[in-house]
């Protein structure tokens, strides 16, 4: 249940991936709990990270779906920004009904809110996906924890 806030603590780590271009990983909160694809989902909104042809580097998005439709909520500025390092990353994502904000290694690295759609109940994917042609691969997907939200998560951090 969303309506008060939730919490999803991970960390992602795509060390053991040697080939990191075009591999996507990342968490898709959804009101669809069928299963299927992020982009299958009757709604979503993903967060997720993108491997660059420089295999140090990715870049971050979250983004929404709705029916099949792609939109984009905040890109980072891509293409004109280089990247971010890639590695183990340790997330924390805050959602409610109103707002979202994410944390990288207790830095935020993005909060908004009315991000379009209501979302009281979710189901919460787990993604990675590769870009055809590319050999099978993956990343880890490490210590998550999913728990209630309290008031002092909502307060930045630097």
């Amino acid at each position: 249940d969303v309506g008060r806030g939730v919490v999803i603590e991970m960390t992602l780590n795509w060390d053991a991936l040697s080939l990191k271009a075009l591999a996507r990983a990342g968490v898709a909160v959804s009101t669809d709990g069928s299963g299927r694809a992020p982009m299958s989902l009757s709604e979503a909104l993903l967060f997720e990270y993108i491997g660059l042809p420089d295999p140090k580097v990715s870049r971050f998005q979250v983004a929404t779906v709705r029916r099949g439709n792609f939109a984009e909520v905040e890109g980072e500025g891509w293409p004109e920004r280089r990247g971010r390092p890639i590695g183990k990353l340790d997330l924390t994502l805050y959602l409610d009904s109103k707002q979202f904000a994410l944390r990288e290694g207790g830095r935020e690295v993005v909060r908004r809110e009315g991000y379009g759609f209501a979302m009281e109940r979710v189901y919460i994917y787990l993604t990675f996906a590769s870009a055809p042609g590319y050999p099978m691969r993956g990343v880890s997907f490490e210590n998550v924890r999913i728990r209630p939200a309290l008031l002092s998560d909502w307060t930045k951090s630097e």
